[in-house]
């Protein structure tokens, strides 16, 4: 089926004015990146919405593609630089648990940090914070627990990376962001794929087949086993993310 960027453009927009009912303005965690370029940009069009950009440690192109965003659409901006908070609240864990935090402990204490931030400026407003993670990262559970996964709604969580990517040209997204590469900004690694080990095209392949979108010709699924396990793996392991906390029954 050939995806309408304008339809389903349209189709957010009322999404977001049915759903935001009653509530004074969005809050939008702006990275630099193109989900949360798409996302904002649809905020905007329905509602007053706060573009929050929250350098932490991170790299110029980020932040400079994010200004751009900002310039270009009619997004309220709002600066918080972590950096130093991060600094010091990971120096004080790691002298509490008498070890230096490791890789992904640290990349996450950025995302819980930017998700309290972001709550704090959606309190003061009367606002809510809108999510920005697509189907990919909901699937693979590819967000922080906490951090980037603690939101009030999540207007892009049905859609694809590919799709995104349509929607933004649609809305003449600045070609910098489109053009960037995806990372979550936390110090892991490089860029999304580096870290999941597959690219977005493929990924998408493999979850359309698995969610029974599109059936791939037998011979070529012997030879994606690899993705197709990478993927399986990264579901199962993270279906925690994705429920409601467990409690004890009393039945």
């Amino acid at each position: 089926m050939v995806f309408n960027a304008e339809l389903e453009v349209n189709r957010v927009k009322s999404w977001l004015i049915d759903w935001g009912k009653g509530l004074n303005n969005f809050v939008v965690g702006i990275s630099g990146g193109i989900d949360s370029a798409v996302v904002a940009v649809l905020c905007s069009a329905v509602k007053k919405t706060y573009g929050v950009m929250l350098p932490c440690k991170s790299s110029s192109e980020s932040l400079s593609n994010a200004q751009l965003l900002i310039e270009k659409f009619d997004i309220m901006p709002i600066m918080v630089d972590l950096s130093s908070t991060h600094e010091e609240l990971k120096s004080k864990l790691s002298e509490a648990i008498e070890s230096p935090l490791s890789v992904y402990p640290d990349g996450n204490l950025k995302s819980r940090l930017r998700a309290v931030t972001l709550y704090g400026i959606a309190n003061q407003f009367g606002g809510v914070v809108v999510g920005t993670d697509n189907k990919c990262e909901n699937y693979l559970g590819y967000f922080t627990k906490g951090g980037d996964g603690l939101v009030d709604c999540n207007p892009l969580g049905e859609y694809y990376k590919s799709e995104i990517y349509k929607m933004a040209e649609y809305l003449d997204i600045p070609e910098d962001i489109i053009n960037a590469r995806p990372t979550a900004d936390l110090g892991i690694s490089t860029d999304d794929e580096s870290e999941i080990g597959f690219s977005y095209p493929k990924i998408e392949k493999a979850m359309r087949h698995l969610l029974f979108e599109e059936v791939l010709p037998a011979e070529k699924f012997e030879s994606l086993k690899p993705l197709f396990k990478r993927v399986n793996e990264l579901h199962s392991s993270t279906e925690h993310k994705r429920e409601l906390p467990p409690s004890c029954s009393r039945k």
